[in-house]
């Protein structure tokens, strides 16, 4: 009867395991794969009243901030980091909380002043629930 008890546990066991596996596996291979650099060629669509030299784009894992130049900025990044659009530390006094957007070859950011970005999303995501 133990041998029963101990073979059932143990089967249990490896069943609970693989299928711990089998779902997870997706999220432990991404973690151990070696991501790829890409050159993200970021444009800017300023919707506000502000200069694109204020603007700037901030690497989400590593702190780097680059700022635009006539509405574009190049950054080398790797494949999945996260960007955000943000405001230059030379306006220390001035703060823009952009939406944090995966790394992609080519991008456009929108700096909308009128209204937050956060809240933009809010609202979009009702307007499409409610349609």
């Amino acid at each position: 009867m133990t041998n029963l008890k101990t073979a059932l546990t143990i089967s249990i066991f490896l069943i609970i395991l693989v299928l711990l596996s089998y779902f997870l596996w997706p999220q432990i291979r991404e973690n151990f794969e070696e991501k790829e650099p890409i050159l993200a060629r970021i444009s800017l669509e300023n919707r506000c009243s502000f200069r694109d030299e204020v603007f700037v784009i901030e690497d989400q894992s590593s702190g780097r901030k680059a700022q635009f130049k006539n509405g574009n900025v190049s950054v080398k990044v790797l494949k999945g980091t996260m960007l955000k659009l943000g405001i230059s530390p030379l306006y220390p006094d001035f703060r823009y909380d952009g939406l944090p957007q995966e790394a992609e070859p080519e991008m456009t950011f929108i700096a909308d002043c009128s209204a937050s970005p956060r809240m933009q999303m809010i609202m979009d995501s009702m307007k499409e629930s409610f349609n």
